[in-house]
């Protein structure tokens, strides 16, 4: 774990020497932009190119939603099912997205495709351990 710095609250770092991830929460006052805009931002930080409309939409209705245990509501996005055809090595990203009055907050883990997947069920019980 590493202290926070500038808007990020926290990030987590694995330990070892296998596949590496990092987790970062960050809260960011008002709308932050919305839903579509980060997850565009997000494409572009792992090189994946935004889907047509269309595909963006069908895309973003695929993603789960779900309460944390502080009543939170919030949205993940799994950015790997947008390389169903890359390799267990490539760069990828999920996130969740909370979205409340007061704030958003971004939870993101970043590694390989392979790495994410092996640490898909600790994340999302992170932000489902989530409250203000």
């Amino acid at each position: 774990e590493q202290k926070g710095n500038g808007l990020r609250l926290v990030t987590f770092h694995s330990e070892g020497d296998g596949d590496q991830i990092e987790c970062s929460i960050v809260s960011l006052g008002g709308q932050a932009g919305g839903i579509k805009a980060n997850v565009v931002r997000w494409l572009g930080q792992i090189n994946i190119p935004v889907p047509s409309d269309k595909e963006f939409d069908v895309f973003l209705n695929k993603q789960e939603q779900f309460e944390s245990t502080g009543h939170l509501k919030g949205t993940w996005v799994d950015f790997a099912q947008l390389q169903s055809n890359d390799p267990p090595s490539t760069p990828s990203m999920m996130a969740a997205i909370i979205e409340n009055e007061e704030a958003q907050i971004f939870v993101k883990m970043t590694g390989t495709k392979a790495a994410l997947d092996k640490n898909k069920m600790l994340f999302k019980n992170l932000c489902l351990s989530l409250g203000l």
